[in-house]
């Protein structure tokens, strides 16, 4: 099973806003003078770099979700470069459930499961509202990974998570 969530219009034009006021803000301040042109350079310089940074993240990078018979995978493509970003077997997920916000939810997950020792974003929206969060074990720690699959995805995640949980692996 692959999927790949569709981009929203929120980082394209908060990149663009940023970018265009950056960029402004440093062309007024070299052409202006000012007592405090540096200030104005320094800031407009950091709105223009995370402008680009925005559109880099949200507009130029796209995440593929892929789910095969042992694996969950993760491929990041930015233009025509791709990139495994995650190689997970789904032997050692341990839930799938919609990310929360709430501090309620998280001690909820944290007691069931342990305290998250990393945290792994591959989302492609910006404030996505169909974020899904998939806890697994990674040397002994609890990992999770953020991201944004189909509802077919996450019946078919929980499907294989139900199977590992009905068997008892031994490891040699």
């Amino acid at each position: 099973m692959k999927y790949t969530p569709k981009k929203n219009k929120k980082g394209s034009l908060v990149s663009l806003v940023l970018t265009l006021l950056g960029g402004a803000g440093l062309v007024f301040s070299v052409t202006a003078e000012l007592e405090s042109a540096l200030y104005v350079q320094l800031i407009s310089l950091f709105l223009f770099v995370i402008g680009f940074e925005f559109l880099y993240r949200y507009e130029m990078t796209t995440f593929v979700y892929i789910l095969d018979e042992k694996d969950f995978v993760i491929i990041k493509e930015v233009g025509k470069k791709k990139t495994c970003v995650c190689n997970l077997s789904m032997r050692t997920a341990l839930s799938i459930h919609p990310t929360s916000k709430r501090k309620k939810d998280k001690k909820s997950l944290e007691k069931t499961y342990g305290r998250t020792e990393i945290r792994y974003n591959h989302t492609q929206a910006m404030c996505s509202k169909q974020k899904y969060s998939i806890l697994f074990s990674f040397n002994d720690k609890v990992a999770e990974i953020i991201f944004e699959p189909s509802e077919q995805m996450v019946s078919a995640i929980q499907k294989r998570i139900a199977e590992n949980e009905d068997i008892d692996f031994v490891f040699d």
